[in-house]
Protein backbone atom coordinates (compact mmCIF):
# COMPACT_ATOMS: atom_id res chain seq x y z
CA UNK A 1 0.00 0.00 0.00
CA UNK A 2 1.16 3.55 -0.71
CA UNK A 3 2.24 5.61 2.27
CA UNK A 4 1.74 9.38 2.57
CA UNK A 5 4.56 11.89 2.96
CA UNK A 6 4.75 11.32 6.72
CA UNK A 7 5.03 7.62 6.06
CA UNK A 8 2.87 6.50 8.95
CA UNK A 9 -0.56 6.06 7.33
CA UNK A 10 -1.83 4.92 3.94
CA UNK A 11 -2.33 7.61 1.28
CA UNK A 12 -5.88 8.71 0.56
CA UNK A 13 -7.34 7.34 -2.63
CA UNK A 14 -10.32 8.68 -4.54
CA UNK A 15 -12.66 7.05 -5.34
CA UNK A 16 -12.33 4.73 -2.38
CA UNK A 17 -11.50 1.16 -3.17
CA UNK A 18 -14.58 -1.07 -2.88
CA UNK A 19 -14.44 -3.94 -0.48
CA UNK A 20 -15.15 -7.11 -2.48
CA UNK A 21 -16.97 -8.64 0.51
CA UNK A 22 -19.54 -5.81 0.69
CA UNK A 23 -22.01 -5.55 -2.13
CA UNK A 24 -23.22 -2.08 -2.98
CA UNK A 25 -26.43 -1.82 -4.89
CA UNK A 26 -28.04 1.49 -5.82
CA UNK A 27 -31.56 1.80 -4.51
CA UNK A 28 -34.19 2.24 -7.18
CA UNK A 29 -36.82 4.72 -6.06
CA UNK A 30 -40.26 4.97 -7.48
CA UNK A 31 -41.07 8.55 -8.65
CA UNK A 32 -44.42 8.35 -6.88
CA UNK A 33 -42.65 7.62 -3.59
CA UNK A 34 -40.52 10.75 -4.06
CA UNK A 35 -43.60 12.91 -4.61
CA UNK A 36 -45.42 11.44 -1.60
CA UNK A 37 -42.35 12.00 0.57
CA UNK A 38 -42.13 15.66 -0.52
CA UNK A 39 -45.90 16.28 -0.27
CA UNK A 40 -45.98 17.54 3.36
CA UNK A 41 -43.31 20.13 2.60
CA UNK A 42 -45.10 21.20 -0.59
CA UNK A 43 -48.38 21.55 1.34
CA UNK A 44 -46.69 23.59 4.09
CA UNK A 45 -45.09 26.00 1.64
CA UNK A 46 -48.35 26.36 -0.30
CA UNK A 47 -50.34 26.98 2.88
CA UNK A 48 -47.89 29.63 4.11
CA UNK A 49 -47.98 31.35 0.72
CA UNK A 50 -51.79 31.46 0.70
CA UNK A 51 -51.94 32.68 4.31
CA UNK A 52 -49.41 35.49 3.84
CA UNK A 53 -50.91 36.55 0.54
CA UNK A 54 -54.34 36.86 2.19
CA UNK A 55 -52.89 38.72 5.18
CA UNK A 56 -51.07 41.08 2.83
CA UNK A 57 -54.32 41.84 1.00
CA UNK A 58 -56.01 42.53 4.35
CA UNK A 59 -53.34 44.91 5.66
CA UNK A 60 -52.59 46.68 2.37
CA UNK A 61 -56.22 47.16 1.37
CA UNK A 62 -58.66 49.91 2.30
CA UNK A 63 -62.12 49.39 3.80
CA UNK A 64 -64.87 48.81 1.24
CA UNK A 65 -67.39 51.61 1.71
CA UNK A 66 -70.28 49.70 0.11
CA UNK A 67 -69.97 46.98 2.77
CA UNK A 68 -69.62 49.39 5.69
CA UNK A 69 -71.65 48.64 8.82
CA UNK A 70 -72.47 50.90 11.77
CA UNK A 71 -71.63 49.27 15.07
CA UNK A 72 -72.25 50.42 18.65
CA UNK A 73 -70.85 48.75 21.74
CA UNK A 74 -68.92 49.21 24.97
CA UNK A 75 -65.20 49.79 24.50
CA UNK A 76 -63.20 47.19 26.47
CA UNK A 77 -59.64 47.73 25.25
CA UNK A 78 -56.94 47.43 22.61
CA UNK A 79 -54.68 44.48 21.94
CA UNK A 80 -51.86 43.49 19.65
CA UNK A 81 -51.00 39.93 18.65
CA UNK A 82 -48.25 39.03 16.18
CA UNK A 83 -48.47 42.31 14.26
CA UNK A 84 -52.27 42.48 14.34
CA UNK A 85 -53.98 45.23 16.31
CA UNK A 86 -57.54 44.97 17.59
CA UNK A 87 -60.06 47.35 19.12
CA UNK A 88 -62.31 45.32 21.44
CA UNK A 89 -65.99 46.15 21.80
CA UNK A 90 -68.60 44.31 23.83
CA UNK A 91 -72.14 44.17 22.49
CA UNK A 92 -74.96 42.17 24.10
CA UNK A 93 -72.43 40.34 26.28
CA UNK A 94 -70.35 39.22 23.30
CA UNK A 95 -66.84 40.62 22.72
CA UNK A 96 -65.83 41.48 19.15
CA UNK A 97 -62.37 42.40 17.96
CA UNK A 98 -62.21 44.88 15.10
CA UNK A 99 -58.89 45.25 13.27
CA UNK A 100 -57.08 48.58 13.28
CA UNK A 101 -53.80 49.70 11.75
CA UNK A 102 -50.72 50.08 13.93
CA UNK A 103 -50.52 53.84 13.34
CA UNK A 104 -54.08 54.25 14.71
CA UNK A 105 -53.26 52.70 18.09
CA UNK A 106 -51.80 55.88 19.60
CA UNK A 107 -54.96 57.85 18.76
CA UNK A 108 -57.33 55.17 20.03
CA UNK A 109 -55.50 54.68 23.35
CA UNK A 110 -57.30 57.80 24.58
CA UNK A 111 -60.67 55.98 24.46
CA UNK A 112 -62.27 55.46 27.87
CA UNK A 113 -62.94 51.85 28.83
CA UNK A 114 -66.47 50.86 29.78
CA UNK A 115 -68.04 53.69 27.76
CA UNK A 116 -70.09 53.14 24.60
CA UNK A 117 -68.50 53.93 21.25
CA UNK A 118 -70.03 54.36 17.81
CA UNK A 119 -68.06 52.80 14.98
CA UNK A 120 -68.25 52.24 11.28
CA UNK A 121 -66.50 49.08 10.18
CA UNK A 122 -65.94 47.41 6.83
CA UNK A 123 -63.91 44.53 5.35
CA UNK A 124 -60.81 45.31 3.29
CA UNK A 125 -61.29 42.27 1.04
CA UNK A 126 -64.52 41.42 -0.80
CA UNK A 127 -66.42 38.72 1.13
CA UNK A 128 -64.06 38.72 4.14
CA UNK A 129 -65.36 38.32 7.69
CA UNK A 130 -62.51 40.43 9.06
CA UNK A 131 -63.73 43.96 9.69
CA UNK A 132 -61.57 47.07 10.01
CA UNK A 133 -62.57 50.19 11.93
CA UNK A 134 -62.56 53.35 9.82
CA UNK A 135 -64.71 55.60 12.02
CA UNK A 136 -64.67 55.72 15.84
CA UNK A 137 -66.56 58.18 18.03
CA UNK A 138 -67.01 58.17 21.81
CA UNK A 139 -69.18 60.61 23.81
CA UNK A 140 -69.31 63.04 20.88
CA UNK A 141 -65.50 63.09 20.46
CA UNK A 142 -64.18 61.85 17.12
CA UNK A 143 -61.12 59.59 17.45
CA UNK A 144 -60.85 58.14 13.96
CA UNK A 145 -62.28 59.11 10.59
CA UNK A 146 -60.67 57.44 7.60
CA UNK A 147 -63.51 58.10 5.17
CA UNK A 148 -61.01 59.40 2.58
CA UNK A 149 -59.34 55.96 2.51
CA UNK A 150 -62.50 54.02 1.63
CA UNK A 151 -62.61 52.09 -1.64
Amino acid sequence: MNKDAAGDRPAYQWPPVQDPDVSYKTRVRNPLQSIITALPLIMLVTGLYIYYRGESQQTQGAPIGAQSVEFTGTFTGLSATSGRHYLWVERDGVAKGVRIHEEQVATLEALERGVDIDMKIAPNVQGSTTYWAWYVEQSGALFLNAQDALQ
